[in-house]
């Protein structure tokens, strides 16, 4: 039985290295689209410079965080506890149950009715904090319009966005977390994380900067891109193998002339 259990993860993981594979070009495609969708708006002052602000006080309290380690206490429980929650949002959506959420200094659990992989990996491609803020900001624009604070919610935003990605980047390049490893290892993970990243920070971008694009062409944007990188991507393939089919015919007559 436990042969069976080992061999079915094995498998599992096989399979979902094998689709994480088939992905890389989808993943490549999403930085590129959503760095298209996001220029306008990343390069507007009245966004980059409160965002960039709120990122830098962010960066500097890390700094002294590790500086100061035991003078400033519970400072990774604020990230387990988006983490957890990452996972309770991911399974609400997906009309799962939540039956208890607990939150240590260094880690946490929660009991829901049921996962899958997108739940799992929820808190690597969520920037929980910064999806408050933003909804929070676009509420705010939705109910007071002439709002004028909206720099002050767009500096938040990016004090968590830098507070996420630096919490994300330790944990993705440390030792293999249990998340990714139940969900098929690192390289399925990464792909789906990629992915997913670049339409939570899309998201994010637009709820904090009011500045939606037109969902129609953001579509076919990336649509086109995913075709391109997929047809590129079989170009290389195609490539390999004619060079490795080359290379090996080569070598099959060189040493067919040598056992004359």
């Amino acid at each position: 039985m436990g042969r069976h259990i080992s061999t079915t993860k094995i498998l599992r993981s096989l399979f979902r290295a094998a689709i994480g594979i088939i992905l890389l070009p989808a993943a490549c495609a999403s930085i590129v689209s959503t760095y298209k969708l996001l220029f306008k708006t990343l390069t507007n002052i009245n966004f980059y410079k409160p965002f960039l602000i709120g990122a830098a006080i962010y960066l500097v309290i890390a700094v002294l965080i590790r500086i100061f380690p035991y003078a400033i206490k519970n400072s990774n429980a604020s990230y387990v506890l988006a983490h957890e929650l990452s996972h309770a949002l991911a399974a609400i959506l997906f009309l799962k149950k939540i039956y208890g959420i607990k939150i240590r200094k260094n880690n946490g659990s929660i009991k829901m009715s049921g996962s899958n992989f997108i739940i799992g990996l929820a808190p690597y491609f969520i920037p929980f904090y910064a999806l408050i803020t933003a909804a929070v900001c676009q509420a705010m624009t939705y109910f007071f319009p002439g709002m004028i604070a909206r720099k002050y919610f767009i500096g938040i935003t990016g004090f968590f966005i830098a507070f996420h990605f630096r919490h994300t980047a330790e944990m993705l390049l440390g030792p293999i977390q249990p998340d990714l490893e139940e969900e098929g290892g690192r390289i399925f993970s990464f792909t789906v994380i990629i992915i997913f990243s670049c339409l939570t920070s899309a998201l994010i971008v637009f709820l904090a900067s009011n500045d939606w694009p037109n969902l129609k062409g953001m579509t076919a944007v990336f649509i086109a891109d995913q075709k391109m990188f997929y047809e590129k991507g079989l170009y290389l393939l195609k490539y390999i193998y004619n060079y490795i089919l080359t290379a090996a015919s080569k070598s099959f007559y060189a040493a067919r002339y040598l056992m004359r």
